[in-house]
């Protein structure tokens, strides 16, 4: 949950069709939606994950999201991103003119 920033985004790894993912994962047959381009959404699982069950990857994400966006880890990126960006000797505060 270290982060630089105040946003984060995070997806599912997607094997999109003429990919060298997409390519590997065929020749493994772990795609399950082979071709279907509705599925490359990147919050859809249409793969089989080497390691665990979909459900699983599913749950992870879930909890994954939790944690990232519960109130205290996005009032630690605040206040850790705030306090670097006003350490940093580039910030400049913006002067605003009244044209």
């Amino acid at each position: 949950l270290r982060a630089h920033q105040t946003r984060q985004c995070h997806s599912y790894q997607t094997p999109f069709p003429g990919t060298p993912l997409y390519h590997r994962l065929e020749r493994e047959d772990r795609l399950l939606y082979p071709g279907a381009w509705e599925r490359c959404t990147l919050f859809d699982v249409n793969f089989l994950p080497d390691r665990m069950t979909v459900s699983e990857l599913q749950q992870g994400f879930h909890d994954l999201t939790e944690r990232l966006y519960s109130q205290e880890a996005t009032a630690w990126r605040k206040t850790n991103f705030a306090k670097k960006y006003l350490r940093s000797r580039r910030h400049r505060p913006a002067v605003l003119s009244e044209n």
